[in-house]
């Protein structure tokens, strides 16, 4: 018997993919939310809307909420999604996963909020405003 993989996918994201998201575990976390970066974009464009509002949805909220490894692979799965060519179109999907992203820049105290934009000049990342600094480049402090 043939079952076509947005069958099976569909089959996850009702059944699976919400317990394994609120799992104790990080390691389940972040390896359940990896499943979406795995996902080609026939296969998230064969489902219905729901679930892949299901997969923006659950990788957004765990990038605001949960820990490194979490937020890790939820980049890594919005960064795939991000990449497909109907979410690429999308402004109010992309400005959620941009917003997502600033999120996780402002918590993470390990990342300068500026990049160089030429040289002796930088902009603050979230404001747009331009500082005359040092290349600041999303280094490790």
């Amino acid at each position: 018997m043939y079952v076509l993989a947005s069958e099976r996918w569909s089959e996850a994201i009702v059944k699976h993919m919400p317990i394994i998201i609120q799992h104790s575990s990080a390691m389940v976390r972040a390896a359940s939310i990896t499943c979406f970066a795995g996902m080609t974009s026939s296969v998230f464009f064969s489902l219905p809307k729901d679930k892949w509002d299901f997969s923006i949805k659950s990788s957004i909220d765990a990038v605001l909420s949960d820990g490194p490894s979490v937020r890790s692979a939820d980049c890594r799965a919005i960064g795939v999604i991000a990449y497909f060519l109907q979410i690429f179109h999308s402004r109010e999907i992309l400005e959620k996963f941009i917003q997502a992203a600033r999120a996780v820049f402002v918590s993470t105290p390990y990342f300068s909020r500026t990049v160089s934009n030429s040289p002796g000049q930088s902009m603050d990342l979230f404001s747009g405003s331009e500082n005359s600094a040092n290349n600041n480049i999303l280094v490790a402090h």
